[in-house]
């Protein structure tokens, strides 16, 4: 789904409509009074937004006891939309180049990495014919290198990373 920064969905703009369904995309439920705070807009506005919001089936009724209201499936697509301009073709075609060259080095007997990338696939706007593209994308299959302790070769290389500067959080 594509959005552009400067649309206005009942009254709202829309990159806030966008953060609101994004917040509530895997709630069981909200209220007016969460919209109305959310937006920070008046109870007025808030209802106009939800009755909006329901109307193009992006909410619905939430089972109670819950809450009054919850995204639907189709609710929860424009809190992924981008709002990005759009790439040409020749600069798309530059990052994905440059993303088969890391690939190349990732597959290489230089790179020390614990895996190869086996297979890749082109999906999206990439595929057609248009000058002007979305983005890039792409799914790609890991698979093991052949190591004789995997997981020896695994701490051995976060141990290294570690005494480069590398700061893990898990």
């Amino acid at each position: 789904m594509k959005i552009s920064s400067g649309d206005v969905y009942a009254g709202v703009p829309i990159l806030q409509i966008r953060r609101l369904l994004k917040e509530t995309s895997e709630s069981l439920g909200w209220t007016a009074t969460f919209v109305q705070t959310k937006l920070e807009i008046s109870a007025g506005s808030a209802a106009r937004v939800i009755r909006q919001l329901a109307r193009d089936g992006f909410v619905e009724p939430a089972p109670k006891p819950y809450c009054d209201w919850r995204n639907t499936q189709k609710g929860n697509a424009p809190a992924h939309a981008s709002a990005a301009a759009l790439l040409h073709r020749e600069t798309a075609q530059r990052k994905l180049d440059e993303f088969l060259k890391r690939i190349r080095y990732v597959n290489s007997s230089e790179c020390e990495f614990l895996y190869i990338v086996e297979k890749v696939v082109l999906l999206g706007s990439m595929l057609g014919e248009k000058q002007r593209v979305s983005d890039v994308d792409v799914s790609f299959q890991l698979v093991r290198k052949p190591v004789t302790d995997y997981i020896q070769a695994g701490r051995l290389r976060v141990e290294e990373a570690r005494k480069n500067g590398r700061h893990f959080d898990s």
